[in-house]
């Protein structure tokens, strides 16, 4: 991540939010509490696919209101995300902070789809989702009041999902190692 003044500083903070998978946050008081570890149902593929979405879905939650309040939830990440990737995210939650930016709005998961999937059925595997992070809807304000601008808005991500019987966590996430079918996205 390479800091560069102005508006420099946010597109360091959008590509360091890139770097864990996440996007630029929403504001505490609007944003959703976490729901519990999501419980696979791997007796299907579809199945698995839903789960998975669900699981990113509120790591993504949980990720904005780190970025927008500048602390981690640490005990509601734990339910979706790997203790190395809390780690991860809470240097950068740190390293965003040090800017003093304000972020405003919420990120989505769009066009979602299961890339691959390690021993699905019925203990434990991997699975690994691609995504369309929309960050359309995060607005970002230096200490001045003025309005960041730049960066992709539509981020193509592969998110890295553990799962057993009774939860699935968010173990990583990275860009694609090539270009993606997902229309619309990495613009």
């Amino acid at each position: 991540m390479l800091a560069r003044l102005g508006s420099g500083l946010a597109l360091a903070a959008v590509a360091a939010l890139a770097l864990v998978g996440c996007s630029p946050p929403e504001p505490v008081a609007t944003t959703p509490a976490a729901e519990p570890s999501v419980a696979p149902s791997v007796s299907t593929e579809e199945q698995l696919l839903a789960d998975s979405i669900e699981t990113v879905e509120a790591f993504l939650r949980l990720t904005d209101q780190a970025f927008a309040s500048g602390e981690l939830p640490t005990e509601e990440l734990s339910s979706v995300a790997s203790d190395e990737l809390i780690e991860q995210l809470r240097v950068e939650v740190d390293q965003f902070a040090m800017q003093n930016l304000d972020v405003e709005g919420f990120s989505q998961l769009d066009t979602a789809s299961l890339v691959e999937v390690e021993n699905p059925m019925p203990e434990s595997g991997e699975v690994l989702l691609l995504g369309c992070v929309d960050t359309s809807g995060v607005t970002t304000t230096d200490a001045d009041g003025e309005r960041v601008t730049g960066g992709v808005t539509r981020q193509p991500r592969v998110f890295s999902i553990a799962f057993e019987p009774n939860s699935m966590l968010v173990t990583g996430t990275t860009p694609p190692s090539e270009d993606p079918e997902l229309p619309g996205c990495n613009s």
